[in-house]
């Protein structure tokens, strides 16, 4: 966020929206992406994390720094969390037994699962513990002008089905 708040680079697409951001950066109007904040868990775990509650006693991997750590991390009665540099290291330590969930947005989790070879032995819960809105994100150093094409362009690409085709591939 420190290059985007310079204006060393113009734009980035996934954002949370906040009134302290909006101080000092410009947003699309259009929201790009509603990722699911959900769980991954071994296929022969019976257990439904369904909210907080249902994450007593277990072991949570998530991306270090994340606001998805900081998020759950805060959560009683768990019994550790695990964070790891990367979601793929995550969900390695899911598959070797040695942690009880992995959390994250449902975009990159899917996403890896399939790269990873993994989609036979862990599976993402059915209930996701919340949905997030992700929109684009501009320097206040673009043009609003610009700002305007590219949120049009983008609400054309999303009403086209043209944002789902390209989301759909990271499944």
């Amino acid at each position: 966020m420190r290059n985007l708040k310079e204006g060393e680079i113009d734009l980035i697409v996934g954002m949370t929206r906040t009134e302290e951001r909006e101080k000092i950066f410009q947003y699309a109007s259009t929201p790009m992406l509603r990722p699911e904040m959900t769980f991954a868990k071994l296929i022969s775990d019976n257990s439904e994390y369904a909210d907080k509650a249902s994450l007593k006693g277990k072991t949570i991997c998530s991306l270090d720094g994340s606001n998805s750590a900081k998020n759950i991390s805060g959560i009683d009665g768990i019994a550790g969390m695990n964070n790891a540099y990367d979601i793929p290291t995550c969900l390695k330590i899911l598959a070797a037994g040695r942690i009880d969930v992995v959390y994250f947005h449902h975009f990159a989790l899917l996403y890896y699962l399939k790269e990873m070879k993994l989609g036979d032995r862990i599976r993402l819960v059915e209930k996701p513990l919340k949905t997030k809105v992700y929109y684009m994100c501009f320097s206040k150093k673009v043009n609003p002008d610009t700002v305007a094409e590219i949120d049009k362009a983008a609400a054309d690409m999303i009403r086209d089905g043209i944002m789902k085709s390209i989301l759909d591939r990271y499944r």
